[in-house]
């Protein structure tokens, strides 16, 4: 039978939240509220060196985890992300994203995390980023015996020197030293792209998140695009309001799609494909707002 790991990944998260919630962390845990786990979570990245927590952080909110900058943290959208994991501890609703699970994960000090780390220890490899020592042989071969060369006859001619000097030839050449120049440049040019990491970019919510090429192999369930610039800096999802500029001058700066269960409309800043859903969105017009009520009051 085929298991089901994500839901195995929830109850053992759940299990050590039972523990934890009692413990040195009963504080931040017994009741927790959006801004305690939000607190929480600043005082395990201060002290942590796993770098997987610190990729789990900037998959769930979006950027990287900087103590110096640890007022971001404050404002109230960023809190207010913290409130479906605090509903899930609680078991009054369930986490919708992977990412979120491992937030959870990190909070209650769950070790088998992130859920990539869980899944392998689940299936049996006990080690997934540990190296299989090898144990190289070593052959005992014996010394090649030099053989020795009698010495060849010398021929000797009246008035030569039977073992002239032969001129010796000039080190430096400027042609040689030339080609071994541009060789040199050209293997390190090769080198140099062929080990340069290309770049992703993730769909997390509402935007773009940056990976390189060995995090995205780290992270098998991540769906990555290649990194476009443009599309990685311009194109983001919001919630228009009464306060959102939809036209300037007459031209349209949001375009429209239906969300993934077909339910909702979604708005981004800029053209292209659905990020979820890979269908080109459409320029706004006065009748979807109207239609979709798009003008109501931001909360």
């Amino acid at each position: 039978m085929e298991k089901n790991y994500p839901e195995e990944y929830k109850n053992e998260i759940l299990k050590k939240y039972e523990t934890e919630k009692n413990g040195v962390r009963s504080n931040f845990l017994l009741n927790p509220s959006p801004a305690k786990l939000r607190d929480l979570c600043i005082i395990i990245l201060t002290d942590s060196k796993n770098q997987n927590d610190l990729i789990n952080f900037r998959n769930f909110l979006g950027f990287e985890f900087n103590i110096e900058k640890v007022r971001e943290l404050n404002d109230q959208k960023i809190v207010n992300k913290f409130r479906p994991i605090g509903k899930f501890f609680k078991k009054e609703s369930e986490l919708a994203t992977l990412f979120a699970l491992d937030m959870a994960a990190l909070l209650v000090n769950y070790e088998s995390r992130p859920y990539t780390k869980f899944t392998r220890l689940v299936a049996g490899n006990t080690m997934p980023n540990e190296q299989v020592e090898e144990t190289l042989l070593k052959e005992n071969v014996p010394e090649k015996e030099i053989s020795k060369t009698p010495p060849s006859s010398i021929v000797n001619f009246a008035g030569t020197n039977p073992n002239p000097k032969k001129p010796k030839k000039k080190w430096w050449n400027p042609k040689i030293a030339l080609g071994l120049f541009s060789l040199l440049l050209l293997l390190s040019l090769g080198g140099y792209y062929l080990t340069k990491e290309k770049a992703y970019m993730v769909w997390t919510e509402d935007h773009f998140v940056k990976y390189t090429e060995k995090e995205i192999r780290d992270n098998p369930d991540l769906v990555p695009e290649k990194m476009d610039e443009n599309r990685f800096k311009n194109f983001k999802k919001i919630v228009p309001c009464d306060t959102t500029t939809f036209f300037i001058n007459g031209v349209e700066k949001i375009w429209y799609g239906k969300s993934l269960d077909g339910n909702e409309i979604e708005c981004f800043t800029a053209p292209g494909l659905h990020p979820e859903t890979k269908m080109t969105l459409k320029k706004i017009t006065p009748y979807i707002i109207n239609k979709y009520q798009l003008r109501k009051p931001c909360l």
